[in-house]
């Protein structure tokens, strides 16, 4: 995955639902000390769980803060790198949120969505799913290029959208 964002040093990356913070060490690595990460989430808990866990990992570059369901409450030209992570399908009003992120990609900013399969064994129940189809059509609906990355995920769809 980390491969596929393709971050470099010195980029902000925003782990959107970043829940309990999987990516937030790696992302942490992968933009260097001169980076910042900014893990946002809805949760009050996983907000303080990854507080702790990157105080507990010395990640002095990454910041958990929580926002609300509706709202990413990104700032404009703020992120390199947005990462939604098994996230896609729990936001309502898809299109309209997309359209909130559209402003905070940086000139070569990237976002991209990362969600379970239809037919992946693991993830939530198959009427949650989204298809990849629908993530393309609600991103292009809200003003990104898209693109269906390919890669070796065996349970996982990568969508990669960029500003027009």
């Amino acid at each position: 995955v980390l491969a596929l964002l393709d971050c470099e040093s010195g980029d902000t990356a925003v782990d959107l639902g970043s829940g309990t913070g999987y990516f937030v060490p790696r992302l942490s690595r992968a933009v260097g000390t001169a980076g910042r990460v900014h893990a946002i989430d809805i949760s009050d808990s996983a907000v303080k769980w990854v507080s702790k866990l990157a105080g507990e990992k010395g990640l002095l570059n990454v910041e958990a803060r929580r926002v609300e369901a509706d709202d990413p409450a990104r700032e404009r030209r703020s992120a390199d790198r947005i990462l939604i992570a098994n996230t896609s399908h729990h936001i309502e009003g898809r299109v309209a949120y997309a359209q909130k992120l559209h402003p905070a990609h940086r000139r070569k900013g990237q976002e991209h969505v990362l969600d379970f399969t239809m037919h992946s064994p693991i993830g939530p129940p198959p009427e949650r799913r989204l298809t990849v189809d629908t993530v393309v059509a609600d991103l292009q609906a809200a003003g990104f290029r898209t693109e269906v990355l390919e890669d070796t995920l065996p349970h996982h769809y990568v969508v990669a959208a960029r500003r027009r």
